[in-house]
C-alpha cells in the first residue's frame, strides 16, 4: 500500500504555527535533550500509591526532554520537560524555599505570580501530585496567559507549585496526556479542566486534539513534536493506528493513560530472527515519554537478558558490555494484531551510559553500560524512552488512538499534514472509514481503520489486552552478545577491585548455547532456535 500521508507543507522554524491556506493548523514545537542523573530504577515506576495523591512519571532519565514557553503578563519564560505521562502543566513559585533542596533546588526558572496581571488563583491548596522517588508538590491552581511556539494561550489552567519536597532536581512540567489523569481529579471528580492540548484545539490553534511526537536518536541534540499534525518525512511506512486501551490496573474502563497492546516481541541478530513467548501477551503498555527505560514482564525481561548476555545487577540494574552497541542485534515490538506494526529497537538504542557519569567495568577491563530493558513483576509495563526513540507515535486523544510507524532517524526535512478534525469516531460523519471499537478492553484492527479519517492497513484480528491470552507454538531464541564470561566481582570508578554488590556489576555466568557464530564488531553473536 502507498503512504498514506500527502505532502502539505515544508517547515521552515524551529518553533512555528505552520497554516497553510486558512485551514491547515499545525503547531511544530523542539525540544532539547538534556543529560540528567538517573535515579533508584526501584523508584521511578508511575503508580498511585496513596488515594489522595495523583502518581505521575518525574524526569528520572539520563535524557530529559525540555523546552521553553511563557507565561504571565508580561510573558516570563520557563524551562518545562515534556512529559505524555501526566496531564497538568504546572510551574514553580519563586516564593522563597519552594524548593527546600539546596543542592536540587528548581530547575528551569520560577514563575512570579504576583508580577503577572493576568494571574488569577481558582484553586488555593487544590493542586497537589506526588511521585513514586518521594517528590512531593502542592500548591494553587491558577489561570493566566501562556505562550507555547510563539502562540498565546489565554485563559490556561495550569498549577503552581508553592511548596516542592524532593531528593532530586525539579522541574516545570508540561503535561500532555488525557485529563482524565489531572491531579484535581482526586480533590474534586467533577474538576477536571482543558489542558494545553485542548486549549490548543479550543482557541483555534489545531483542529483535532491531537500531536505526534519525533524523540529522534540517542546521539541527537534535539527532537520535535508537532500539535494538531504528522510529519510523514519522520517515519517510513504507513502509520498504523490501534485504539487506545483501559489501564493495566483494571481499576477503571476510563482512558487515563496511552495504552497499547504488545502482541509479540522478537530479536533479530546476524540476519536471523526469533520470538520470544510469554503468558502475558498480549501485553497492555503504557507510551510514556516521562520514562527513560522500556519495563517488561520478568518471563519476557529474562529471556532478553540471557539472549544479549546481560546481568541484572542489584545497584545498577540490568547491565551489559558496552561493546554491544556495535552488534548487529535488535528487538522487534509488534503491536495491536498479528499482522500489525512491528517497531524494531536497535542495540544501540538499547544500550545507555552509566546513570550519574559513573564508570564500571568487569574484571577483565570490560567497560560495562546499562541496558535499556527493565523486568518488572506487575504493571505498570511502561514503555520509555529506549523504545520511543525508535518509533513515531501519534497521540490521538479526541478519537483514542494511538498512530505508529518506524521512525527515521536524523532526518533533514519535513513533510508537514494536519490532522483534520473528528465529530465522530462511529463510522459516521467526517470519518466514514473509522472503525470504533465495541469494547475498550478488545483490540480490533481491520484494514480500513483510520486517523481521523487517514486510512491504514493494519491486518484484522481481536485479541484481549487483559493478559489472559497466551501465545503458544513460538519459537524461542537465544541470542548471546558479549565475551568471556565474567566473575562477580567488578571494578568501580577509582580502580578498585569490590565485592559486586557494592560495584553495582555483578556478572552471572552466561547461559550455554547453540547455533550458527558469528562476529560482529569484536563481540560474539550466537543464535539458537528452540521449539516452542
Amino acid at each position: 500500500m502507498s503512504r498514506a500521508w500527502s505532502v502539505v507543507v515544508a517547515a521552515t522554524a524551529l518553533l512555528s504555527l505552520i497554516d497553510v491556506g486558512c485551514a491547515s493548523k499545525v503547531l511544530s514545537l523542539d525540544f532539547k535533550k538534556e543529560a540528567g542523573q538517573r535515579r533508584d530504577p526501584a523508584t521511578r515506576l508511575r503508580k498511585r500509591a496513596s488515594a489522595s495523591l495523583p502518581q505521575a512519571p518525574l524526569a528520572n532519565a539520563e535524557l530529559r526532554y525540555l523546552t521553553n514557553i511563557t507565561v504571565g503578563t508580561p510573558a516570563q519564560q520557563v524551562t518545562v520537560l515534556l512529559d505524555t505521562g501526566s496531564s497538568d502543566l504546572w510551574v514553580l513559585s519563586n516564593l522563597k524555599d519552594v524548593c527546600q533542596d539546596p543542592e536540587n533546588g528548581c530547575s528551569g526558572g520560577t514563575f512570579d505570580y504576583k508580577s503577572s496581571s493576568t494571574f488569577q488563583d481558582v484553586g488555593q491548596n487544590e493542586f497537589n501530585i506526588s511521585y513514586q522517588d518521594g517528590t512531593q508538590i502542592s500548591g494553587d491552581y491558577f489561570v493566566d496567559t501562556v505562550n507555547v511556539g510563539g502562540v498565546s494561550l489565554t485563559n490556561m489552567t495550569m498549577g503552581i507549585a508553592t511548596l516542592a519536597q524532593s531528593q532530586h532536581p525539579i522541574y516545570n512540567i508540561m503535561g500532555i496526556g488525557y485529563p482524565s489523569n489531572e491531579a484535581i481529579l482526586e480533590v474534586d471528580p467533577n474538576g477536571e479542566y482543558d489542558n494545553l492540548v485542548y486549549m490548543m484545539k479550543d482557541q483555534g490553534v489545531i483542529s483535532t486534539a491531537a500531536y505526534s511526537l519525533w524523540l529522534n536518536d540517542l546521539d541527537a541534540n534535539t527532537g520535535s513534536i508537532l500539535f494538531g499534525g504528522i510529519d510523514s518525512d519522520k517515519f517510513s511506512g504507513d502509520l498504523s493506528v490501534m485504539p487506545v486501551q483501559p489501564d493495566a490496573s483494571g481499576q477503571s474502563d476510563q482512558l487515563t493513560s496511552f495504552t497499547v497492546a504488545l502482541v509479540s516481541l522478537g530479536a533479530t541478530a546476524s540476519g536471523q530472527n526469533s520470538s520470544f513467548s510469554s503468558q502475558d501477551f498480549p501485553l497492555p503498555v503504557v507510551l510514556d515519554s516521562g520514562t527513560s527505560v522500556t519495563y517488561l514482564p520478568s518471563d519476557l525481561a529474562t529471556q532478553i537478558y540471557s539472549g544479549f548476555g546481560v546481568t541484572n545487577d542489584q545497584t545498577q540494574g540490568p547491565i551489559i558490555a558496552c561493546s554491544a552497541a556495535t552488534a548487529d542485534g535488535a528487538l522487534n515490538f509488534g503491536f495491536g494484531s498479528a499482522n500489525g506494526v512491528v517497531i524494531s529497537v536497535s542495540l544501540a538504542e538499547l544500550i545507555l551510559p552509566i546513570p550519574g557519569g559513573g564508570s564500571v567495568t568487569f574484571p577483565d577491563g570490560t567497560p560495562a553500560c546499562e541496558f535499556g530493558i527493565t523486568a518488572q513483576d506487575e504493571p505498570p509495563w511502561l514503555f520509555g524512552d529506549t523504545f520511543l526513540r525508535s518509533a513515531y507515535v501519534v497521540y490521538d486523544l479526541e478519537s483514542n488512538n494511538i498512530g505508529l510507524a518506524q521512525t527515521v532517524f536524523n532526518a533533514t526535512t519535513s513533510n508537514i499534514q494536519e490532522i483534520p478534525s473528528s465529530n465522530s469516531t462511529s463510522g459516521s460523519g467526517s470519518n466514514p472509514n473509522f472503525v470504533s471499537v465495541s469494547s475498550a478492553a478488545i483490540v480490533t484492527q481491520t484494514a480500513t481503520q483510520n486517523l481521523h479519517g487517514i486510512g491504514v492497513a493494519t491486518g484484522q484480528a481481536t485479541l484481549s489486552a487483559t493478559g489472559t491470552n497466551v501465545v503458544s507454538n513460538q519459537q524461542s531464541a537465544t541470542l548471546h552478545l558479549g565475551g568471556a564470561t565474567h566473575a562477580s566481582t567488578a571494578t568501580a570508578t577509582n580502580g578498585a577491585t569490590t565485592p559486586a554488590a557494592k560495584s553495582g556489576a555483578t556478572v552471572a555466568s552466561r547461559p550455554q548455547s547453540f547455533g550458527a557464530l558469528s562476529v560482529a564488531m569484536g563481540v560474539l553473536v550466537v543464535l539458537s532456535f528452540m521449539s516452542g
